[in-house]
């Protein structure tokens, strides 16, 4: 497991191991949140491989997280869009 965390395109800037049913790691696209520790954690890494040119569609700041529990059906997390600030009216 670690030799493929360490062998990852996607650079791995940190692990979460505070809840044992909900890994994280932080990464170059932001949280991804793997779920449980398991065998999967490999195709989890290749589905985050395939996500790398996210950036290109999608503004990393507006990422919440990327969740990989299922990496056959990656989700990806938006941050609640802020509304403009609607124009005053100066009297």
């Amino acid at each position: 497991a670690f030799k493929a965390i360490h062998s990852s395109p996607v650079k791995i800037q940190g692990l979460d191991w505070q809840a044992p049913n909900n890994l994280q790691i932080q990464t170059e696209l932001g949280t991804v949140r793997l779920g449980p520790f398991s065998s999967k954690i490999t195709d989890q890494l290749n589905a985050l491989d395939k996500m790398r040119a996210l950036p290109q569609t999608v503004d990393l700041r507006k990422i919440k997280s990327i969740d990989l529990a299922n990496p056959k059906n990656p989700v990806v997390e938006l941050n609640p869009s802020t509304p403009s600030p609607k124009p005053q009216k100066l009297s």
